[in-house]
């Protein structure tokens, strides 16, 4: 699914219930939730499952200080400590009235460039993957360039 939305001065946008559901999550009318959302390679946020491994990782990780010697900024280790700081909490609130649910990001997605407000979002689900793509990201990402080599990755993909 696809849903191309408005985000308003406050950040929020409004999905619909089916395009939350890919999400995998039962919310109830009325009910608020948060999710962790990660900044993906194309700089898009990606909504995590709360039952995901990753969004539990996150979790732990926050419950904890991990020592980390002055001189370990390149490794491995730190590199993925850094990562999981970048996650996002991300308020989800079910409207009392009609089939949408709110989404509100965090200033911190506004104030590191993922999207600008007011303006447009392109919200993209596949399975369980659930995206949050600024209109210029989309369109770069989305682009067609080479139809022939599409066309056999989108065959290839579709078996």
């Amino acid at each position: 699914m696809k849903e191309v939305l408005r985000v308003d001065e406050q950040r929020r946008i409004e999905v619909s219930r089916d395009t939350f559901q890919s999400l995998d999550i039962k919310i109830r009318k009325g009910q608020t939730i948060h999710v962790w959302a990660l900044i993906g390679g194309s700089g898009q946020l990606q909504l995590l499952p709360p039952n995901s491994k990753l969004s539990k990782q996150r979790d732990r990780f926050g419950e904890r200080r991990y020592p980390v010697d002055w001189d370990a900024a390149g490794d491995a280790r730190t590199s993925t400590y850094r990562q999981l700081q970048s996650f996002m909490s991300v308020t989800c609130h079910a409207r009392t009235q009609g089939t949408k649910v709110r989404i509100t990001f965090p200033a911190e997605a506004v104030r590191v460039g993922l999207f600008r407000v007011p303006g447009t979002l392109v919200v993209a689900t596949n399975g369980q993957i659930f995206e949050v793509w600024s209109n210029e990201k989309w369109e770069q990402s989305a682009k067609v360039s080479d139809l022939r080599g599409f066309t056999a990755a989108a065959e290839q993909a579709l078996q």
